[in-house]
């Protein structure tokens, strides 16, 4: 990862987009890993909004499988971080992580997995209004456990 950090910080501009691509297509092999899953933030913080969108088009679209893994669970907190702080992405966008653990009611899944667990945790810290409310009713039994 160390490496792959310095490469970039020393490519041109057109040589990190070529990097993170390739990092991208390889997204499903890199953020379950335990080394390599540390250089996905990296290119979140090229700022690309294309390879950005990809990253988390790709998180919303496997939020199951990667919230219940030890290595990629950091990886989601760490792109719905970044989100958060993007002031270039609107809300609807920056709340799809959100709306994907209510619509496919992954909540009342997540919550009893030692990984899923800490991604509604920390969900839940920045979701607020209905959002917020609608999870805690619809899995009140669960959180009280």
């Amino acid at each position: 990862v160390g490496v792959i950090h310095k490469v970039i910080d020393n490519c041109s501009d057109e040589e990190k987009i070529q990097i993170g691509n390739v990092i991208i297509l390889n997204l499903d092999k890199l953020i379950n890993d335990e080394y390599a899953n540390f250089i996905i933030p990296i290119i979140l913080n090229l700022k690309d909004f294309n390879m950005n969108q990809k990253i988390y088009e790709y998180v919303v679209d496997n939020l199951y499988d990667l919230s219940i893994k030890k290595y990629s669970s950091n990886v989601i907190e760490k792109v719905r971080c970044f989100y958060l702080k993007c002031l270039s992405i609107d809300d609807i966008n920056k709340n799809k992580i959100v709306e994907k653990l209510i619509e496919k009611k992954l909540v009342s899944e997540l919550i009893s997995d030692v990984y899923g667990n800490y991604i509604i945790q920390k969900c839940l810290c920045v979701t607020q209004g209905s959002i917020f409310l609608n999870i805690i009713q619809v899995n009140i039994n669960l959180i009280l456990r």
